[in-house]
């Protein structure tokens, strides 16, 4: 009895994993644009930098480590001191809202696109997802400083076998869900065949900032690295930028276990590839990864 359930489970694993390869083949054959070419490592490793509280630490006390290795920086990094200290060769924007009308009525996303083109005075990889090509905004961008070279990636959600995810990925047909711009950022890195990659600043600790007010709003206190101290006392409102409705406490930490799993999924695929993933951040609640300090 055990074994004919065991083979049954097998076989529904097996059904499973053959829908997610043939739908996933059929979203690269829908979805798939040519994509730019990755440019050559620069280093043998590199770094990625989050921008969690914890990167303050890292930055005061790892500076010269830092400024050895190719870095990678994400979203408002462009707005610290740092960016031009540190001079980064590759910089991400993943999140949706950087290109769309609605983000850039924003002002902290209009700040990191005038903050870009004003500071930016050596070559910089800017890597995007291929949407962003879509976006009248973004292209305008582009051409105001051509120090700022666009990079776009396909960003398609591929599930299946893990041999045909890992050719895909390779290839640049898609890649792991990525509920953070971490992940992205890494599975650019690892693509680029860094022999060891170092993540900082990744503390991943949102659901320490969580909070529900008298009227069931989960409110989430914004904590970077570069904010003041009346800056992290701010709280935003989660609202579904698609629905238009409140993010309850259940679908944000389901949202949060998908940024781990994605870690784990990262690794794995890391691993195949011979490649090294550390994670160096002075806090982190990422377990995927081997642990270091600087």
């Amino acid at each position: 009895m055990k074994l004919f359930i065991k083979i049954a489970l097998m076989i529904q694993a097996i059904i499973l994993l053959s829908i997610q390869s043939v739908v996933s083949c059929i979203k690269i054959i829908l979805l798939y644009k040519r994509s730019s070419s990755l440019p050559p490592k620069q280093k043998s490793s590199c770094t990625v930098l989050g921008n969690g509280p914890s990167l303050k630490k890292t930055l005061e006390e790892n500076f010269h480590f830092l400024l050895s290795s190719e870095l990678f920086c994400v979203n408002s990094f462009v707005v610290s001191d740092y960016f031009l200290k540190l001079k980064p060769q590759n910089y991400i924007l993943f999140d949706p809202v950087f290109f769309t009308e609605e983000g850039i009525k924003r002002e902290n996303i209009k700040t990191v696109y005038e903050s870009l083109i004003a500071r930016t005075d050596w070559t910089i990889y800017l890597y995007v997802p291929m949407h962003a090509k879509k976006f009248t905004f973004f292209l305008d961008f582009i051409k105001q400083n051509t120090n700022i070279r666009a990079v776009y990636f396909n960003y398609i959600v591929l599930e299946g076998f893990t041999w045909f995810k890992n050719w895909a990925f390779r290839n640049n047909l898609g890649m792991m869900q990525s509920q953070t711009v971490i992940v992205s950022a890494l599975f650019l890195t690892v693509n680029r065949g860094f022999e060891k990659i170092f993540l900082v600043g990744a503390d991943t600790s949102w659901h320490e900032e969580l909070r529900i007010n008298n009227d069931n709003l989960l409110l989430l206190k914004e904590t970077n690295f570069y904010n003041t101290e009346s800056q992290s006392k701010n709280e935003i409102a989660l609202i579904d930028p698609a629905k238009k409705n409140k993010i309850t406490m259940a679908v944000q930490f389901m949202s949060m276990a998908k940024v781990f799993k994605g870690y784990e999924y990262l690794n794995a695929y890391a691993i195949k590839q011979h490649i090294k993933i550390y994670n160096a951040s002075a806090k982190s609640y990422i377990d995927a990864f081997e642990r270091v300090k600087l």
